[in-house]
């Protein structure tokens, strides 16, 4: 259920013995994170709401943040596509300037610190690969994640970043202009190549275009960071030619997990495991 800003504080306000979390995007009806976060909490039996919460300009959220911080109930939010970025500006830290992106926000001595999971949750289904090379599709907050990733792990990775625009001058980053309809510059074949646009996603019209698709790269590996639909246009595109695929199902449940920490301590390690993999069959489409 999506609920107003307004909404979620007259709620928090009136039980103070309950934790009140939540996500914030727009669109936000999709999102399965209250579900997730909902059965975390049953299975750990805490005291805690987690809503979706919808605005529609940056200015009334940051204003619901403001509001936010005063409550002492509410030990911070999930931030998800359009203002990932939004909130970076407002809530960064020195250790996000190399991130650009803030998915996470969490409540220190009553003031929101701005964080990120996003990366560690896109890593942890692919730690095994051999990736000397990666193209990105879209350069928002989650591709800030996804690049952030990639050089912890990879740190010698070549990326390619296609994107409408060139947002940034980032070392070592290759730049291809592309509205996503059409692709002119040949791209030499890659170890992995990631969407990180809401191309594809449900609730939203936008899709790529055939002709874009296939002037994409060779690649051993495609990941969609999107995990509604399971499997989008994108990936039944590279399934069709063989090539290995996996959806953002995973990385949804990994910086969900890493976000709880952040909320509310630490999980044990096979805790932490019985939860992913009870979450991966609960969510399961």
């Amino acid at each position: 259920m999506v609920i107003s800003g307004s909404e979620f504080l007259e709620l928090a306000s009136e039980d103070k013995n309950t934790s009140f979390l939540g996500v914030i995007g727009n669109p936000i009806s999709h999102s399965r994170s209250p579900e997730l976060h909902s059965f975390i909490y049953s299975e750990l039996d805490l005291k805690a709401k987690y809503f979706a919460l919808s605005f529609e300009t940056d200015d009334s959220l940051l204003n619901f943040l403001e509001e936010s911080e005063k409550l002492p109930n509410n030990p911070g939010f999930n931030i998800t596509i359009p203002f990932k970025e939004t909130v970076f500006r407002k809530f960064n830290s020195p250790q996000l300037q190399t991130i650009g992106a803030v998915n996470t926000l969490v409540k220190s001595d009553g003031k929101f610190l701005g964080n990120n999971t996003d990366w560690i949750g896109f890593v942890d289904p692919i730690r095994q690969l051999s990736i000397k090379s990666a193209v990105i599709l879209g350069w928002g907050g989650a591709a800030k994640g996804v690049v952030f990733g990639l050089r912890s792990v990879w740190p010698e990775c070549k990326i390619t970043i296609i994107s409408r625009k060139k947002h940034d001058n980032l070392p070592g980053i290759n730049w291809v202009l592309s509205d996503y309809s059409d692709l002119n510059q040949a791209i030499i074949p890659t170890d992995l190549i990631v969407n990180s646009t809401p191309l594809g996603m449900k609730g939203k019209q936008d899709n790529f275009s055939d002709h874009f698709l296939s002037r994409l790269p060779e690649t051993n590996f495609a990941y969609d960071i999107i995990y509604t639909p399971a499997e989008t246009r994108f990936l039944t595109f590279f399934k069709s030619k063989s090539v290995p695929v996996q959806n953002g199902l995973a990385m949804f449940i990994g910086q969900a997990l890493a976000a709880h920490e952040f909320w509310f301590g630490h999980l044990a390690p096979q805790r932490k495991k019985d939860l992913s993999n009870s979450l991966a069959k609960l969510l399961q489409p």
